[in-house]
């Protein structure tokens, strides 16, 4: 009988350098990685090809990649989604299908679920300025190519389900931004083009019922008519340095400096313990990062990534020398 044949090797994982350069972000030292601009066709097929590969990591590997992707790389992204090159080598029959069907919006898609991305979409920085934008023009190419998608996924054709991908993520994307947002949906879209959006989502939601792109426009719908918001948490200091394996006593103590604390104090002559609030917060929904901890109040988040949150700098400092490094891997600092 003869011996099984070995499964074929499986491509390299690619990281956040790999999509940067992709994506033409950065300079590449291997020839032949970067794809001209223009070739547009050519950079979006290879970026669902990335993409692809990378989804048969696991969740906590590809939080490693889009974690420092976008420390590093997100206000740019943004910046050259807002901007599209000319699409030179672009079917010119279907060339509006760039619009959302390119590489940065599909590298948005994919990380939109971060904690940097959140961070980004509410950031007041200069930096992030350009994704205060991005709803508005998403939305409005959106419904530029609303009627051909429309047409396109009521007849049968080899590109339907294209068509309802292309649709479904673009949505999926401007909801998230929405819903990050801090202003009010019609405020950040505009009247007209909330008004506009909204009659094609009422449609869209009872046409495409029982499938995803039905789900995702009766959310979105949902979301459009209702108001939602959302706190801050207040701010630690960054991740505690180590020396010697072990952490600064000092600096953890130092990093405590968030814009609301309760903070006690123990005099090391009475034994006696005070206690002195410096400021108050609304309980937040999110409870303390460090795990098996149920604490859901006065939460600050890390001064560094700014994308956990803790109740206490003992919990911080715990959660940074914790097996696995979660925290540590993925803890970037970022203009934005």
């Amino acid at each position: 009988m003869a011996a099984p044949l070995p499964n074929p090797p499986m491509a390299p994982l690619f990281t956040s350098s790999d999509f940067a350069t992709l994506l033409g972000l950065r300079d590449s030292a291997t020839p032949g990685a970067a794809i001209p601009e223009g070739n547009e066709f050519a950079r979006t097929m290879r970026m669902e090809q990335y993409l692809r590969r990378n989804r048969l990591e696991g969740a906590d590997q590809q939080g490693v990649i889009w974690a420092k992707f976008c420390a590093h790389h997100l206000p740019a992204t943004v910046e050259r989604c807002l901007a599209l090159p000319f699409p030179a080598d672009w079917d010119p029959e279907v060339a509006d299908d760039f619009l959302l069907d390119n590489a940065w919006t599909n590298m948005l898609v994919a990380v939109q679920h971060t904690p940097y991305f959140t961070r980004y979409v509410r950031s007041s920085a200069p930096a992030a300025d350009a994704g205060k934008h991005l709803p508005r023009v998403l939305a409005e190419r959106f419904l530029t190519l609303a009627s051909r998608l429309e047409h396109e996924i009521a007849r049968p054709s080899p590109r339907q389900d294209r068509y309802k991908f292309v649709a479904a993520k673009s949505l999926l994307l401007l909801g998230t931004l929405l819903r990050l947002s801090r202003a009010e949906p019609r405020s950040v879209l505009g009247p007209q083009t909330a008004a506009r959006l909204g009659s094609f989502l009422r449609r869209w939601k009872a046409r495409h019922h029982g499938i995803f792109l039905g789900a995702v426009s009766g959310r979105l719908h949902y979301f459009l008519t209702t108001r939602l918001h959302r706190d801050r948490a207040p701010q630690l200091g960054p991740p505690p340095e180590t020396t010697g394996g072990e952490t600064s006593a000092t600096t953890a103590t130092n990093a405590m400096t968030g814009e609301a604390s309760a903070m006690t104090a123990t005099s090391a002559t009475t034994g006696e313990t005070s206690t002195t609030t410096t400021a108050t917060t609304a309980p937040l929904k999110r409870r303390c990062s460090f795990p098996s901890c149920p604490v859901r109040d006065n939460l600050q988040a890390c001064g560094r990534c700014r994308t956990v949150r803790y109740c206490c700098i003992e919990h911080q400092r715990a959660h940074w020398a914790h097996p696995g490094g979660e925290h540590k891997l993925n803890c970037h600092k970022t203009l934005y």
